[in-house]
């Protein structure tokens, strides 16, 4: 079928330019040495996410529970800070599948009992995260099976960039002061929507999300 006869909403997904994104995407990966795991918020689509993952994505990356019980990979982490009611369908979901969650929050940390747990630290964007090194530690603290840091500097300049630096290393002395040394892999996640380079010297991770729509 021609594109221009397809009705009208529809998705139409260029095959060619899409498998060329996630093979250079991979291949960037290595080059800077880090593990690529997507954020497949952007196409939510089990296919293209199996794709991903056979190009060698160590996992996946959802916003939200629902997404991970429908998308493929038997590693998942879940990106955004969970409310205590979605907590039931995250424990199912680890029956199944080796699951972590971002958390920034001391009262959600306590609940996550034998689940994975990174610590989310806000470095400038302002949108979740732990504001301060004391407060990162003590969520790490309420943590039974704490892994490491991740943070989103997606939105921020070349200045931003150099301050989420100095917090980043401030985290991680106080958490190395407190008897905390998170676990091998695991150590530091970047977490950045534009996939920008100057954020590879310093992250374990890449979990970026919008490299499959770039021509």
């Amino acid at each position: 079928m021609d594109a221009l006869d397809l009705d009208t909403p529809a998705l139409y997904i260029d095959l060619d330019v899409l498998e060329h994104n996630i093979a250079r995407m991979q291949q960037q990966c290595r080059a800077w040495g880090v593990e690529l795991r997507p954020h497949v918020k952007t196409h939510k689509i089990p296919e293209i996410a199996q794709l991903q993952l056979d190009a060698g994505a160590i996992g996946i990356t959802v916003a939200k529970v629902g997404e991970a019980e429908v998308l493929p990979g038997d590693d998942v982490l879940v990106a955004y800070p969970l409310l205590q009611a979605k907590l039931p369908r995250l424990r199912e979901l680890a029956k199944t599948r080796r699951v972590k969650v971002a958390v920034d929050s001391v009262d959600v940390a306590r609940d996550l009992q034998g689940i994975e747990t990174l610590v989310e630290i806000d470095v400038g964007v302002g949108r979740c995260g732990a504001q301060s090194p004391e407060q990162a530690v003590a969520i790490a603290q309420a943590c039974s099976d704490f892994r490491g840091i991740f943070y989103w500097p997606s939105w921020l300049d070349e200045a931003g960039f150099q301050a989420a630096c100095v917090k980043i290393d401030a985290v991680l002395a106080a958490l190395a002061a407190a008897g905390f040394e998170a676990r091998g892999e695991d150590r530091l996640w970047g977490f950045d929507a534009g996939c920008r380079e100057n954020t590879a010297d310093s992250a374990d991770h890449r979990d970026p999300t919008r490299y499959l729509r770039l021509l």
